[in-house]
């Protein structure tokens, strides 16, 4: 008896009902993960104005969550952004150099006259004219002085021949700075409160709180800068060197700020 329903295995119709051996899994190699400090390859990076401004503050929030990496990789993320972002706090100083100036000199004012027997209560005393060229000046010196921190930050980078770029260094200060930043908008607005008492605390407490966030801005900057390149030995020597190179640098320039300012004045 012969088998009802034969194959023959050369008859082509025959084995186009059987199923097809399965395609081996090829397996997809991982993303590698990031340097610290670095983003992924995959991260979309941001380069728009408004996302630059508004992840400045978010850096800072982050900050203060104790998580630094993720902030240097969100300042990272804003590509050229940076320049904005020091513009915006460069912005703010001024603002605040002015603002202050402003209603202590308006204080002084009221004072002098309640001592020659007048009645009076000036909120503000600064010419606009004074004001404006105060500002602008104050902008231009504040934004070099921010230029030169990222230029002796980037000593750091070329004595180890690393090859990163100078925009990398630009994005670490300008995340670093952003907790100064943000304090000195808070000191904008309190300034800006009605009360002669006032301004004596509140420039105490501002001062307290720029050095406490200056010196948490310069060890954010050395966290970044160790974390975005791979250094044979430590990067502190190169790190304290640009230091101090940017205290000099800071010094020249407000000689050269004060001298400009007194020949307004005068």
């Amino acid at each position: 008896m012969t088998d009802q329903n034969p194959q023959n295995p050369a008859d082509p119709a025959a084995g186009s009902t059987a199923a097809a051996p399965a395609a081996p899994a090829v397996e997809t190699p991982a993303a590698q993960p990031a340097a610290d400090g670095a983003p992924a390859a995959a991260e979309t990076r941001r380069n728009g104005a408004l996302d630059a401004l508004i992840a400045y503050p978010a850096a800072f929030l982050t900050v203060l969550k104790n998580r630094p990496l993720d902030a240097l990789r969100l300042g990272h993320a804003q590509g050229n952004g940076w320049w904005l972002q020091l513009l915006l706090r460069n912005v703010l100083a001024a603002l605040f150099l002015v603002v202050l100036i402003g209603r202590t000199n308006g204080t002084f004012v009221s004072s002098a006259d309640r001592l020659f027997g007048f009645r009076s209560s000036r909120y503000w005393y600064l010419p606009f004219e004074y004001g404006l060229q105060l500002f602008l000046l104050a902008l231009v010196l504040f934004f070099l002085i921010d230029l030169v921190r990222v230029s002796t930050l980037h000593l750091s980078f070329l004595v180890s021949k690393s090859g990163v770029p100078f925009s990398a260094s630009g994005q670490i200060v300008a995340t670093a700075y952003s907790g100064l930043a943000c304090i000195t908008l808070v000191g904008i607005l309190a300034l800006l409160l009605p009360g002669r008492g006032l301004i004596g605390p509140i420039v105490l407490v501002g001062l307290f709180l720029v050095a406490v966030f200056s010196l948490a801005a310069e060890l954010l900057m050395y966290i970044g800068v160790n974390r975005r390149h791979r250094f044979t030995g430590s990067p502190l020597i190169p790190f304290v060197a640009g230091f101090a190179g940017w205290i000099l640098g800071v010094c020249l320039v407000t000689y050269v700020f004060m001298s400009v300012l007194e020949g307004m004045v005068n």
